[in-house]
């Protein structure tokens, strides 16, 4: 696309979004320091522990929240977006939650509700997943422990954010 990209990140393994939007959290120290060296973030894509969106929402809610608030308070023209994530290769090996799709729609649910709520763009990396899935069984998108991505699954997801913001 002729564009010049920068990207920055702040990850860690299980962590919510609540984590992450407070101060006193490792994780948020690291969050708030990066927001407040520059204002010239023009997106932050966020993503929740991967199964609160469906499983607690009210936790997911008050981390957007957080971190739409410390976005607002340090960035000038900055757009945060929602990374819907994907449901796990075997579900959660429950009778309502047994396939990708099953559990990648209620966690979409979450993403979308909460989208509307602060009027924010979501980044449907999930529905992407359970597409690829379901049409081209030859793509492995999961890692050896059936949760996270694999590099086909990673290409996929910055696929899906290319597609989303530009």
């Amino acid at each position: 696309l002729g564009l010049d990209v920068e990207i920055d990140f702040v990850v860690k393994g299980s962590h919510n979004l609540k984590k992450f939007a407070d101060a006193n959290d490792e994780q948020g120290k690291i969050v708030d320091q990066k927001l407040k060296a520059s204002n010239d973030y023009d997106y932050v894509i966020i993503q929740e522990q991967s199964t609160t969106p469906m499983n607690n929402y009210n936790n997911f809610k008050q981390g957007v929240e957080g971190i739409l608030n410390k976005v607002k308070a340090t960035q000038e023209n900055c757009q945060v977006v929602l990374y819907s994530t994907w449901g796990y290769l075997t579900g959660l090996n429950t009778s309502t939650l047994s396939t990708i799709s099953a559990m990648e729609a209620l966690i979409r649910e979450g993403y979308e509700k909460c989208a509307d709520e602060f009027k924010l763009p979501i980044s449907y990396v999930g529905k992407a997943f359970t597409y690829v899935y379901d049409n081209h069984k030859n793509i492995n998108l999961y890692w050896s422990d059936d949760r996270h991505q694999s590099y086909a699954g990673a290409y996929l997801s910055a696929c899906v954010h290319i597609s989303t913001l530009f």
